[in-house]
């Protein structure tokens, strides 16, 4: 078995959760979102403080049984939580 953690800060857990749905995934438990090829485990919220606002922070550890499998959905997940500045 593959796993791969993230640290994902500025995104709120339910936006995180939304977007594995997005990606395949089904809700199994409120924690676990999981698909035929993959299941990721979704940390409860925190918080920590930048220049004065509160930032969401979230942990995600996914598994898969194959390491291309793991590889394709990190990038897919990497996707969707892009934000660029500007």
């Amino acid at each position: 078995m593959y796993k791969k953690e993230l640290e994902i800060r500025g995104i709120s857990r339910q936006s995180i959760i939304e977007y594995l749905v997005q990606l395949g995934g089904e809700l199994e438990t409120k924690d676990r979102i999981s698909c035929e090829h993959w299941t990721c485990e979704v940390s409860a919220e925190t918080f920590v403080e930048l220049f004065r606002s509160e930032v969401p922070v979230v942990h995600v550890l996914f598994s898969a049984e194959s390491k291309d499998g793991l590889a394709d959905i990190v990038r897919g997940f990497r996707l969707k939580t892009f934000r660029a500045g500007g």
